[in-house]
């Protein structure tokens, strides 16, 4: 393996990216693109902030067609 985990790592760390930061790009795009805060959240893995969104069987699906929308604009 020409790149393993110790270079990747290691240009994690000098260059000062994290995966909090790498979390907040990702959120921040999301949003950006017009994807609703909830969703976001919900495709982040957070906890809901409400009993009532937490029960809405519907987010998944609408994650899915969110993320489609959005998947090109990674490379940004």
């Amino acid at each position: 393996m020409v790149n393993g985990y110790d270079y990747y790592a290691k240009i994690i760390r000098y260059n000062r990216i994290c995966a909090k930061t790498i979390r907040k790009w990702h959120l921040n795009l999301m949003i950006k693109e017009g994807v609703t805060e909830g969703l976001a959240d919900f495709i982040q893995g957070r906890a809901p902030a409400t009993v009532g969104s937490a029960h809405n069987l519907n987010k998944v699906q609408q994650s899915k067609e969110a993320y489609r929308k959005i998947v090109g604009n990674f490379g940004v």
